[in-house]
């Protein structure tokens, strides 16, 4: 199993999801890690406290597409368990989850 840290985003690890009415949604990246041959990020909107985990799905040189990765994820186990140290150097509470 491949875990590596990636970078994604620009220099100031902020990339820009698009609601379901087309508004801009800027999130900045906390952590990002690759497992085989997909990427995933735990990111956080402006001021929010919180943290959302997604799965890069598809990429071309102009766009990348982020899959949600919620508690009804089939992955979320393990991509939980991917971002557990982050969770904590972060200083990020994880609460209400049963794993």
């Amino acid at each position: 199993m491949n875990n590596e840290q990636q970078t994604i985003g620009n220099e100031d690890n902020i990339i820009v999801l698009y609601n379901d009415d087309g508004d801009e949604v800027p999130m900045e990246i906390l952590a990002s890690h690759q497992d085989n041959d997909a990427v995933y990020i735990l990111a956080v909107e402006g001021d929010s406290s919180d943290v959302l985990l997604f799965k890069c799905i598809e990429e071309d040189d102009d766009d990348t597409i982020f899959e949600l990765v919620d508690d009804e994820h089939e992955d979320f186990d393990r991509i939980f368990d991917m971002f557990k140290n982050d969770f904590a150097s972060l200083g990020i509470e994880v609460e209400d989850i049963e794993l």
